[in-house]
Parts: structure tokens; C-alpha cells; sequence
């Protein structure tokens, strides 16, 4: 009996063994069947806190500076298995997202507003620069359309000039005007209308841009301004048929002024010491024209009428208003000696004036040299502004009294 009493506990250990086998294989199966939701949840709190990194970054980069609140959500983010913790992120990360969205919007809206603002800038800049570089635009002197309303109007005032004679390029050579009809081929683009229509505008073989009838030879010594104003005042006195010219050259112009003189029915006379008119000239010449070889100025006295060429009297003084154009190589002589003998209601033209912003000598007349004789002998200006305007290089003055004194 004794034996078999010790015999029974012996039997259990076995039993021991395998239950301790069988838990330790069960805890083990346990925790492989859950070690992947473990290791995913770990790789979705890293992906999230990566999210939320970029996030940070690009709201820092919008803003400037790093948002508190999203920065407040990166702190419960862990690698553990809080599946609330992970969603709150996600969350909070879209939530971060539309708040950079709606800060990215409203910076494009402010840059957008500051394009607008910069375009807006550059239009008054650029309408500030114009106006700036509109020297030539002077003020009507008053409304023609008699509303009181005085509009800037285009002029040649004041206006310098692309191609001035004197100026040299780079090379040390005279400039030309490249503008020249003649030259039309080699433009290089549509003249500046001042430029064209002054006396300045001188090309190749001493070639002007002005012509009239089509001829414009190198002794036409006038420009287009020139022929502007002469018809100005042809219009404006067309009780004038008689005219005068001092300084024939080659004829153009006494082409001009004849061929308005016979229309009026009137007569034409110009004077030069030798005969310098061009064939065409020639050809064009007028049975009302009459030419007169003459030196008009050597030993002549403005204050001795004794010595004073009696033809060049005889056309002037006729009892009635001429028209004279003194354009010969001493205007101021021509004007102390001639210009009494012609009557009032007359008008007298002198070229080469005083021409926009040209220094001498490409010009030879000022008021200040006939001031005195012309006032003394009852001549006012006449038609200086619209000459400033057009750019022409004559003047105009009418006589409205007999000599003072």
C-alpha cells in the first residue's frame, strides 16, 4: 500500500508540463495574430506625423512664420496603437491643409491686387512721362468754339529737332536729313512732322524735304513751315496783288509768289545780283514775273534815300499795300533801307528768323535787329505765334502808320 501511495503524485508532473506548454503557445499565437494591426497603426502614425511635418513647412513658407495651432497637433501623435489619437490627427492635418489652402488664396488675392496696383503705376508713369515730353504742346490762345474750353493743341514750339545740321555722329561726320523726297527709298521710317516741314531738314547735295511746283533744287533755301505761312497770309490778305522779293536765287520761291501774283492779277518782281534761276525755273517763268539783275546793298546807306536802288523804290513805293519779301544776304540793311517805301496796309515778310532752339548762324534774323526801324516806321508783328507754332523760320509785320517823327 505504502509503495503505491508514493506512486501518485508522480503520475501529475506530465500533466504540469504540457498546460504550461499549451499557455505559452497560446499567448504566443495571440500576440503574432495582432503584431501587424500593431506595426500598421505604427506606420500610420509615422505617415501622419510626416504629413503634418510637410504641412507645417508650407504654412511656415505662407505665413512666415510657424502656426501655433497646427504645431499643437503633432504632440499626441505617437506610435502606439490609439486609433482616436491617429484619427485626431488626420483631422487636425486636414484641417491644417485647408487652413494653408485659405491662406495660399488670400496671398494670390493680395498679390493679384498688387499686380493691378504696379500696372496701374506704370499707366500714370508712363502718361506722366508723356505729358512730360510734350514740350511742343502749347495751350490754344482761346476757344474757337467760343465754350470757354482752351484744349492743348500739337506744336512745332520749342520742339528740338532729330536731325540739326551741325550735330555730327560718332564719326565726326554731318548729320542729314535722311527725309528728303528724293531719298524716300532709304527712309528708315515716316519723318517727325516738325522735322520735315522745317528748313532744317537739309539732305544730301545741300537738298531740302520742302519743294514747291515739285522743284526743290539746292538753292530752294526755304521749308515746307516756310510755305505754310506764306499761304497763311495770302489768305488772310487777299487785297494784296503786288509783290516784292529781295533775293531771287534759284527761282522757287519767286515761282511761288508769281504764280500768286498773276492769279490776284498783280505783278511780281525779284531782285539778285547775278541770275541764278534753275532751267526749270526758267521754263516756269510768267510774263507777270520780272527779273532784276541788281546789287541792291553795296554803297547803299540806310540814312542817305539818295543812295537806295531807284527799282527796287519804284516796285515798293506805288501808292498802295504790297506784299515784299526780304530774303537777301543782308535782311537788316534791306530792311533799314526798303522797307519805308512801302505803304501802309503792306506786309512785310523777313526769312531766316530766330528758329526754335537753332543757335547761329542757321539763322540771321531777330527782332531785336529791325525793332527800331519797324516801330519808327509804324510796323507791328503780325502772325508770331502761329509762325512759333508751325515752326517756320518767316516773320510777318504789317504796316499801320506812317514814320514817326
Amino acid at each position: 500500500m505504502a509503495t503505491a501511495a508514493m506512486k501518485g503524485p508522480k503520475t501529475k508532473g506530465p500533466d504540469l508540463k504540457i498546460y504550461g506548454l499549451l499557455a505559452a503557445l497560446v499567448v504566443f499565437s495571440v500576440a503574432y495574430a495582432f503584431w501587424p494591426s500593431i506595426s500598421q497603426t505604427q506606420a500610420q502614425s509615422s505617415e501622419t506625423a510626416e504629413l503634418l511635418q510637410a504641412l507645417l513647412k508650407e504654412n511656415e513658407r505662407l505665413r512666415g512664420a510657424q502656426p501655433a495651432p497646427v504645431a499643437a497637433v503633432a504632440a499626441p501623435v505617437t506610435a502606439s496603437c490609439n486609433c482616436d489619437s491617429a484619427e485626431r490627427a488626420r483631422e487636425a492635418a486636414e484641417r491644417a491643409r485647408e487652413s494653408a489652402e485659405t491662406d495660399k488664396r488670400a496671398l494670390e488675392k493680395e498679390n493679384r491686387e498688387l499686380l493691378a496696383k504696379v500696372a496701374e503705376l506704370k499707366a500714370v508713369a508712363t502718361v506722366t512721362a508723356n505729358q512730360a515730353a510734350a514740350a511742343a504742346v502749347v495751350p490754344a490762345s482761346r476757344s474757337v468754339a467760343g465754350n470757354g474750353d482752351v484744349l492743348p493743341v500739337p506744336s512745332c514750339a520749342h520742339q528740338k529737332l532729330e536731325f540739326l545740321r551741325w550735330q555730327k555722329d560718332e564719326n565726326g561726320v554731318v548729320k542729314q536729313c535722311p527725309f528728303i523726297p528724293e531719298n524716300y527709298e532709304n527712309w528708315q521710317k515716316m519723318p517727325p512732322l516738325c522735322d520735315y516741314i522745317s528748313i532744317e531738314c537739309l539732305g544730301n547735295g545741300n537738298k531740302r524735304a520742302a519743294h514747291v511746283f515739285g522743284f526743290g533744287g539746292p538753292g530752294l533755301m526755304i521749308g515746307y513751315a516756310d510755305v505754310l505761312m506764306w499761304e497763311f497770309v495770302f489768305a488772310r490778305h487777299q487785297n494784296l496783288k503786288d509783290m516784292v522779293e529781295l533775293g531771287t536765287m534759284t527761282g522757287g520761291t519767286s515761282l511761288y509768289f508769281g504764280m500768286t501774283a498773276n492769279v490776284r492779277g498783280g505783278s511780281f518782281d525779284t531782285f539778285d545780283r547775278s541770275d541764278n534761276r534753275a532751267s526749270e525755273v526758267k521754263r516756269g517763268w510768267l510774263p507777270n514775273m520780272n527779273y532784276h539783275i541788281q546789287d541792291i546793298l553795296t554803297n547803299v546807306l540806310p540814312s542817305d534815300p539818295s543812295t537806295h536802288n531807284k527799282e527796287v523804290v519804284s516796285v515798293l513805293d506805288v501808292g498802295h499795300p504790297v506784299l515784299g519779301l526780304f530774303d537777301n544776304g543782308d535782311k537788316k540793311k534791306e530792311t533799314d533801307c526798303y522797307a519805308r517805301y512801302m505803304a501802309v496796309g503792306s506786309v512785310l515778310l523777313l526769312h531766316d528768323w530766330e528758329h526754335l532752339d537753332l543757335p547761329k548762324p542757321h539763322w540771321e534774323m531777330t527782332y531785336s535787329y529791325v525793332a527800331e526801324t519797324l516801330e519808327t516806321l509804324g510796323f507791328q508783328k503780325a502772325y508770331f505765334d502761329f509762325a512759333e507754332h508751325i515752326g517756320s523760320s518767316t516773320r510777318a509785320f504789317i504796316r499801320t502808320g506812317a514814320i514817326q517823327g
